[in-house]
């Protein structure tokens, strides 16, 4: 088991399928070694299945605060460069979709997924088939990772200095403020 959540045991292996699908799925969509993709989303099993998929498609994870309002979101989109964003459904209807419209960050792929898509019934969820998204105007994670299950992507070489998470800083004294963290350091 690599993660439990509430009562749902998720496996090492099933994350690593899921993963290799999602990033099979960015790199389908033009994701590229060095991109960044933001995730802003509670602590849910899709934030790892995220963060994996991000370093095995080549790129930079930026985890944003689900906390973050539309003032905050701008910025760490806006300061990390990010082209993809990952979000629940319901930040994306509340928070990022009014942000992401702008057209002043880099993002150009949207990706949503529902917190429920690993509690219901008494397998991972987000691996019986697929669903309809709330966000017409965004990507369902949970199709994407159909859509690509048993796929794998390319190998790829991570050096120990490229930066595998960007993380902010809460900017309570200031604006936030981007710390890399290394694929060593990680």
């Amino acid at each position: 088991v690599g993660i439990w959540y509430f009562d749902t045991p998720i496996s090492l292996s099933e994350m690593d399928k899921q993963s290799d699908a999602l990033a099979c799925a960015l790199l389908a969509r033009g994701f590229q070694h060095g991109d960044r993709l933001a995730v802003y989303m509670q602590n849910l099993p899709q934030f790892v299945i995220s963060m994996l998929a991000t370093w095995k498609a080549g790129g930079v994870m930026v985890s944003v605060n689900p906390m973050n309002k539309e003032r905050e979101l701008e910025t760490l989109l806006l300061d990390s460069g990010a082209r993809v964003l990952v979000t629940q459904e319901a930040l994306w209807e509340d928070v990022a979709r009014g942000v992401v419209a702008t057209g002043k960050s880099a993002v150009d792929i949207v990706i949503t997924t529902n917190e429920i898509d690993y509690v219901v019934g008494d397998v991972p969820t987000i691996l019986k088939g697929s669903k309809k998204s709330i966000a017409t105007d965004a990507s369902d994670m949970r199709n994407l990772i159909s859509d690509f299950l048993g796929k794998v992507p390319p190998a790829i070489s991570l050096k120990a200095d490229e930066v595998a998470f960007l993380t902010y800083t809460s900017g309570t004294t200031g604006p936030p403020k981007g710390a890399r963290n290394t694929h060593g350091n990680v």
